[in-house]
């Protein structure tokens, strides 16, 4: 098989969602030095992620983005840094995106989602708010993960004890609140 017939089946292992076999043939293709090498670096690192191999991932996008300047590349190599917990080369990433591709709408919403995570709501209402002006149809796949980071904050919050406060008693026998009690109003 020829780099070109490699490429094509890997992109077709890949939609059909075949990553082990796409990672193969993109990695055949990588081998082979085949044209277009860039997106063999794409998404086998695409491929890569959904694996769970967010490491080799990112090294296979930073590839990419070495052979081609594309705002998606960098999108989704942001993406997987937040992913991480490295917000400052996701934000980098995500910037460059959109330096790019101005009205690449996606990188904005993703920017968002990063300025969220970093409790910069102002700056992340900001990146939503372009976002939707460029394609209205993200608009609930933005707003649901920007409600469940709020949620996963909330909770987090919720479940750190603060630092001042020490239990100096504590006693089983203690009656219980009135609303634990069965049949009460």
């Amino acid at each position: 098989m020829s780099a070109d017939d490699f490429a094509q089946r890997g992109i077709a292992r890949f939609e059909k969602n075949d990553l082990e076999g796409a990672i193969a043939d993109f990695t055949k293709v990588i081998e082979l030095n085949g044209k277009q090498l860039e997106f063999c670096f794409y998404f086998r690192g695409i491929a890569l992620y959904r694996r769970g191999r967010l490491d080799e991932a990112i090294a296979d996008l930073s590839r990419a983005i070495t052979l081609k300047q594309h705002p998606r590349f960098y999108d989704d190599r942001g993406n997987i840094l937040a992913q991480k917990g490295d917000f400052e080369s996701a934000i980098a990433d995500l910037n460059r995106a959109i330096e790019l591709e101005p009205k690449y709408a996606k990188a904005y919403g993703d920017r968002g989602i990063v300025h969220l995570m970093r409790g910069e709501d102002t700056a992340a209402e900001s990146d939503f708010k372009k976002c939707f002006e460029l394609d209205k149809t993200l608009e609930t796949q933005f707003k649901n993960a920007a409600h469940s980071i709020k949620q996963q904050a909330a909770l987090q919050t919720e479940h750190q004890a603060p630092a001042d406060v020490e239990i100096v008693k504590f006693s089983w026998d203690e009656e219980p609140a009135k609303a634990l009690k069965p049949g009460a109003p």
